[in-house]
């Protein structure tokens, strides 16, 4: 594999300062890394601008900063969600005979994290690390519609544009809990959606159980809505989620 040289460098700066028990000055880096002076001194200066390093002016030498646990913060809260969720989805999975699967917000689209396999022979793709715009597929949908308006107004004009019907349906889901794609994303797969809430009672995620059309009715569908509304009920609570307080 070939490795884009600018970016190994900026890379093997930070391993270095992550492994090092003590700040390191610009000549120690240089020495270490084995890139010259002038390079490090544009990739600590860039660092420096996002608060992903920082320099002590007295010693002149530079440490991580507390930018970098931005980075991380997103990479532990998918895998706590994941953690957490997994469990329930695999029961959800069981109890409606369908594939469910579960997404995240990810640069203005909609990214799935996780899935689990419907069972017997109800399987689709819709592979972990799909994307697809917001308020495109049930999961999305449901996530897109409990985002705060403030947050909502910066895409709006675009998801308004590519769905006639968004205000009917988006009154629907907030009025009911769930949303409903219908071939949307594959054809003659059925799914419904419900949104995931954290310890602050905010969305930050949308699970989703798909089925083949055919094989729906409305008591299945009726019966499978409450086992996914449950089911994201019970994941927000395990993420500390509060429903009294709405």
């Amino acid at each position: 594999m070939k490795k884009l040289k600018s970016t190994d460098n900026v890379i093997k700066i930070l391993f270095l300062l992550r492994d090092s028990e003590e700040p390191l000055g610009l000549t120690n880096i240089s020495n270490i890394t084995n890139i010259n002076k002038s390079t490090v001194y544009n990739i600590l200066r860039t660092l420096m601008s996002y608060n992903i390093i920082t320099k002590d002016e007295a010693s002149k030498k530079y440490t991580l900063g507390v930018g970098i646990l931005s980075l991380s913060a997103k990479v532990l809260r998918e895998l706590d969600l994941r953690d957490v969720a997994k469990p329930h989805m695999q029961e959800l999975a069981i109890k409606t005979h369908s594939t469910v699967t579960l997404g995240i917000a990810n640069n203005n689209k909609f990214i799935f994290i996780e899935r689990i396999d419907g069972v017997k022979n109800v399987r689709f793709f819709c592979d972990i690390g799909k994307t697809v715009k917001f308020f495109e597929g049930a999961a999305s949908k449901a996530y897109y519609s409990f985002l705060s308006p403030e947050i909502q107004k910066f895409s709006i004009n675009k998801v308004k544009s590519s769905h006639p019907y968004f205000e009917k349906e988006l009154n629907f889901i907030l009025k009911n809990g769930y949303s409903v794609s219908n071939e949307e994303v594959d054809k003659g797969v059925k799914a419904f959606g419900a949104p995931i809430f954290d310890h602050q009672n905010k969305v930050i995620a949308g699970i989703a159980i798909a089925n083949i059309s055919s094989l729906l009715n409305e008591n299945i569908e009726t019966k499978n809505i409450s086992y996914l509304l449950e089911a994201s009920k019970n994941i927000s609570e395990s993420l500390g989620a509060n429903f009294k307080s709405y």
